[in-house]
């Protein structure tokens, strides 16, 4: 699939389609990848075999309701406005109570996408989403909607009304670790860091890279840099919830929200996490700023007078440090 992916990309269409054909000929239960083959497929615009893979999935699994709903968009949007069967088959599966919500939410936006309408689709929630493309946010901040808010928030523009429905939306559901990143990035973009940090700190515990982060909590950290990052911690990071080749931009990312929220020490470490994976010389400049930050402020804590009955010191007092203008 990787390389069907990289002969797409590279527009070598006749052996992108002989190499997803062969796979699916030759890897798993007969039509178990045909769904994600078609997925790629759509997302590289080939939507013609998308279509036929997508159609073969139908008529051997009927009840396949992700296969059957992105069926009748992909063959909606094909027909460029005119009139198609395929519609009827869009507002059939929004209706469905035999397939799952996350489906008919899949159906409901479809008709959204390509204008189709339709009455009583058993649920308020799926006719606000079928209503346009992208739900208006009033209306998706009704009680109890997650998928509107998820809708609306990924097609607005303003990074602090993403926040408010992002973060509605994982007040209802917590775990959704897609949703997480997404508020995440909403309320880093917003200027929102003391947010973004303790929205996206729920994944990071999840892994064992939350003791090493755990070890710089402290806005108070006197302890000049100390940190060993390896490939073990590296693989921790976020590990199973971003692919590979977000994890430089979304630890770069954390990082300045901690810097911006005085958790130096700890902003040190993802930077250095995020430039063990990929070099970058913006987030090379602010490590070695944090490290200067942090040396100042250990040496700082030699130099101040101890708190005690004694006036005498114990050791040398020397004012203090300043930051470099």
């Amino acid at each position: 699939m990787g390389l069907a992916e990289l002969r797409l990309r590279q527009q070598r269409l006749s052996e992108a389609q002989d190499l997803i054909r062969r796979m699916l000929r030759v890897s798993g239960a007969p039509f178990e990848n045909h769904v994600a083959a078609a997925k790629l497929l759509l997302a590289s615009d080939q939507p013609a075999m998308a279509a036929q893979l997508l159609s073969e999935r139908t008529g051997a699994f009927p009840w396949d309701g992700e296969a059957r709903v992105l069926l009748a968009e992909t063959e909606v949007k094909r027909a460029a406005g005119a009139q198609t069967p395929w519609s009827a088959a869009l507002v059939t599966a929004a209706r469905d109570p035999r397939l799952t919500y996350a489906n008919r939410v899949g159906a409901a936006h479809a008709m959204g996408e390509t204008g189709t309408t339709a009455d009583n689709l058993g649920s308020d929630e799926l006719a606000v989403i079928a209503q346009a493309p992208a739900p208006n946010p009033q209306e998706a901040e009704k009680p109890g909607y997650v998928a509107a808010r998820l809708l609306a928030a990924r097609a607005a523009t303003d990074n602090a009304v993403r926040v408010r429905l992002l973060t509605g939306a994982l007040a209802l559901r917590p775990e959704d670790a897609q949703a997480r990143l997404e508020a995440f990035e909403a309320a880093y973009a917003a200027g929102e860091h003391q947010k973004a940090v303790a929205l996206l700190e729920p994944l990071l515990e999840s892994t064992s890279f939350a003791y090493s982060l755990g070890q710089t909590a402290s806005v108070f950290d006197e302890q000049a840099p100390e940190h060993y990052v390896d490939d073990y911690m590296v693989r921790q990071f976020l590990s199973g919830y971003a692919p590979p080749e977000r994890m430089p931009e979304l630890a770069a990312k954390l990082g300045e929200s901690l810097a911006s929220i005085g958790r130096l020490s700890a902003a040190a470490l993802v930077d250095e996490v995020s430039l063990r994976i990929e070099p970058n010389a913006q987030v090379s400049e602010r490590v070695e700023a944090l490290q200067g930050d942090l040396e100042r402020r250990a040496e700082n804590a030699r130099r101040r007078p101890a708190i005690q009955d004694d006036l005498a010191q114990p050791y040398p007092v020397h004012p203090k440090l300043e930051p470099r203008p």
